[in-house]
């Protein structure tokens, strides 16, 4: 369980549930199997109390839940498409593809 400020409200989320994390300016969208939610940390901050070895930034903008990824596929200029089971596409930037492809026990 993780918890989250958003404006007044204070969430509580099971990290199962979290598929993915965008950064929307100095704000984070948490996209869970419910809903999304804007939370009030930007994408650092809440990376900074995720634990490493079930979420990883895979793109300057972007945070995966490993248990949620299903398959990656190649594109353009080294940078590959992670796709996650619930249908959701995320760019994997080249400059964090091989420490992503550890993490996932690709390599």
């Amino acid at each position: 369980m993780i918890g989250f400020r958003s404006g007044k409200r204070r969430l509580i989320v099971d990290l199962r549930q979290i598929h993915r994390i965008q950064a929307s300016n100095n704000r984070s969208l948490v996209f869970t199997a419910r809903e999304p939610l804007v939370v009030d940390e930007s994408l650092g901050a809440v990376l900074e109390r995720l634990p490493a070895d079930q979420f990883m930034r895979v793109s300057r903008s972007h945070v995966v839940n490993k248990h949620w990824v299903a398959s990656l596929k190649p594109c353009l200029h080294g940078d590959q498409t992670l796709f996650l089971r619930n249908g959701a596409e995320v760019r994997l930037s080249r400059t964090r593809r091989a420490e992503c492809m550890r993490w996932l026990g690709l390599e």
